[in-house]
């Protein structure tokens, strides 16, 4: 819109004008990697690459190899735009998607996300076992993988053991329609819930109350979601996606499926419904590994730190 592009002369205008003033030993970006972000982002890269300053990047989003490798001209551009730049990624394992365009001659850190404990203490748990999954209902969430193992749970007669509470916004890949049918084929057995638009504290209540987080994405960086499962002591079940095995640990705090296969899916979440002494396990692995590595506190000083490493290499 023209109102977009209004404000992005004037992020322009502003960086020009405090590179002539303020002129910065370093310059930090959180850089969008993808589509029209990217190419917005690089705009300010090239501004700031004319006046000479160093800059670090700090990225918080994959797909890069996939876009490099479809195109020279793309892979040509984003080795310019990362030429003599240090780098900031959420975690080891998705250092892999910009091995092709990263510059070898450069820094690269790793800082973990954090979020803050929201969790809602002595909270009782819900009587009957209880799945929650969080995110918007694109398909490559999981979202219609989890809606199938729930009906194939349901027809075992497991219905009565668990419910599953789910919370996310419509999208035009799963709308009111494709939920209104599923709760129609699902009429008999009346154990999984929707819940749209749900935040801050309704929405940790019902991470608290719930007894595990299942989360079969088949396209993700370092989902928040785990993260706040986590700090709710909710054992988990994903997938080999993005930073999630450095997230979740098979057998640790959790459990992860590979290609999101429904079969595998249907006997995890069985598992889980009949082992709550090793779900007690997972969920005080999790609380510790969430106090220990993925607090806000504990991010503001990793990142605090990397800052002030890549400054004195300036």
């Amino acid at each position: 819109s023209f109102k977009k592009i209004l404000t992005f002369i004037q992020i322009i205008l502003k960086l020009i004008k405090s590179l002539l003033i303020f002129k910065p030993d370093k310059i930090y970006i959180s850089l969008s990697v993808l589509g029209l972000g990217f190419l917005k982002d690089s705009i300010l890269v090239i501004i700031s690459k004319l006046f000479g300053v160093k800059l670090i990047f700090h990225l918080h989003r994959k797909e890069v190899h996939s876009i490099v490798t479809k195109s020279i001209f793309y892979k040509i551009y984003y080795k310019f735009i990362f030429k003599n730049v240090e780098l900031i990624h959420l975690s080891d394992i998705l250092q892999k998607d910009i091995r092709t365009i990263k510059d070898l001659k450069t820094k690269s850190y790793v800082v973990n996300n954090g979020i803050k404990d929201n969790s809602i203490k002595n909270l009782k748990k819900d009587k009957i076992f209880t799945f929650i999954y969080i995110s918007n209902f694109f398909r490559f969430k999981g979202i219609h993988i989890l809606l199938k193992a729930i009906l194939l749970l349901n027809k075992k007669k497991l219905s009565k053991k668990f419910k599953v509470n789910i919370i996310g916004n419509f999208t035009n890949q799963f709308t009111k329609n494709n939920l209104n049918n599923f709760l129609y084929e699902n009429r008999n057995f009346n154990n999984v819930k929707f819940f749209t638009s749900l935040y801050g504290k309704e929405k940790f209540e019902h991470l608290s109350k719930s007894h595990a987080m299942i989360y079969p994405t088949k396209n993700d960086c370092f989902p928040i979601c785990l993260l706040e499962a986590m700090s709710c002591g909710l054992p988990i079940i994903s997938t080999y996606e993005g930073a999630i095995p450095d997230m979740i640990k098979n057998h640790y705090n959790g459990i992860l499926i590979k290609n999101s296969k429904l079969s595998t899916i249907t006997k995890v979440m069985k598992s889980y419904i009949n082992n709550t002494k090793i779900l007690n396990k997972y969920s005080k692995n999790n609380i510790k590994d969430y106090k220990k590595k993925y607090t806000v506190k504990t991010f503001e000083r990793n990142l605090t730190n990397v800052l002030n490493k890549s400054l004195s290499i300036s």
